[in-house]
Parts: C-alpha cells; structure tokens; sequence
C-alpha cells in the first residue's frame, strides 16, 4: 500500500514538473497598429440655372446664389470658365455680402438646382 501511494506521489509531482503554468503571456503575434483617424467627408455642389442665369452653391444646410455678369454667363459654358467661377464663388462665401432670404422667395428653379427640400438657410451673396 505503502508502495502505492509513493507512486501516486511521484507520478503527481512528475506531472507538476512537465505542465505548463496558466500565466497569460506578454507576447503578441500582432504588429502594434497605429491609431487611425476618421474618414472626413465634405461636399459642394455647384448647379447653373440657365433660366435664371444664376449660380448655385449647395453645402450642407445652406445654398448660396450668385448673380452672374454678362462675361460670367459666357464662361459658365466652358470647363475652365465653370472651374474658376466655382473657385470664386467659394471664396465669396467667406468675403462676398451674406444676405439670407427664405425659400418662398426665391424662383422654383433656383430652390430646385439647391436640391434638398429641408434647407435651413438660403443666401444671395454679391
């Protein structure tokens, strides 16, 4: 009996010896990812309303309408004409006179090239 429980013990300790500890490791087989930003996601629409002979900027919650001179109705019509009347006209949102005015007022064209049916603001800028 004696010799029994002597081999229990051995045969225990032999399996102590040979396990392997629970102990989370500190190795991961992931490289460190770098934290990453959001997406940023803004838009501009420009729309030219030959009836009117206006132009349109919609952003967001906000149209901007911009009369147009008699050259400006010319180069509306060409690729490079329309590319520096959009710059233009975005810088004058910033510089140009903010005038707002309420959807009712304007022509259905010009609410219409603005797209969206729940503006919060319309604005003739000059």
């Amino acid at each position: 009996m004696k010799l029994l429980i002597v081999v229990a013990v051995l045969i225990n300790l032999s399996y102590q010896e040979t396990t392997v500890p629970d102990v989370p490791s500190t190795r991961s087989t992931h490289a460190p990812q770098p934290t990453r930003e959001t997406s940023v996601h803004h838009e501009y629409r420009f729309h030219y309303d030959y009836v009117t002979q206006k132009m349109v900027l919609h952003e967001g919650n906000n149209c901007y309408i911009f009369t147009l001179n008699d050259q400006e109705k010319v180069d509306v019509h060409t690729d490079a004409g329309l590319t520096n009347l959009e710059i233009k006209f975005m810088q004058m949102i910033d510089t140009g006179t903010r005038t707002e005015v309420t959807a009712a007022s304007l022509d259905r064209h010009l609410t219409l090239g603005c797209g969206a049916r729940t503006l919060e603001h319309y604005y003739t800028i000059s």
